[in-house]
């Protein structure tokens, strides 16, 4: 085998290695009951486990639902009924 050739090898077998690596990460934090989420520097959202989509979800709901209700004195259920 020639030196570019071990390398390549070499390189091969690491980007598979790293995959593996992030395709078992990426099972744990989507099974996991806890809510995971990455945010960038400026806060945005980078990622978010299903449990942590779940949890904005129902805060969401929750906001909007509040101001609903001060805004118009209505409840949003009773709206939409």
């Amino acid at each position: 085998m020639t030196c570019c050739g071990a390398r390549r090898a070499g390189l091969k077998d690491t980007v598979e290695q790293l995959r593996q690596e992030r395709d078992l990460v990426e099972s744990i934090t989507q099974t996991s009951p806890a809510g995971i989420m990455l945010l960038s520097p400026k806060g945005v959202i980078t990622y978010a486990n299903r449990r942590a989509e779940q949890v904005l979800a129902e805060r969401l709901t929750s906001c909007w639902a509040e101001n609903a209700t001060r805004s118009n004195g209505v409840s949003p259920v009773r709206m939409a009924v």
